[in-house]
């Protein structure tokens, strides 16, 4: 299992030469809000029967 996390950064690509923009402190905070019900539901919700939605291949009609 360990092995896995030690070629992950070579699976990954190289991110030499790719900038990226630092949060500022008001973008942080918002990361740590917890996610509403309703926006869950809604997420959700939107989803198609046959897409997937994670890399485990199950799609939601498999639920």
């Amino acid at each position: 299992m360990a092995q896995a996390f030690h070629t992950l950064p070579s699976k990954l690509g190289d991110l030499d030469g790719m900038s990226f923009e630092d949060l500022d402190d008001q973008e942080e905070e918002k990361l740590e809000v917890p996610f509403l019900g309703e926006e869950m539901f809604s997420a959700l919700s939107s989803l198609k029967g046959d897409k997937v939605a994670g890399l485990n291949g199950f799609s939601m009609a498999f639920g």
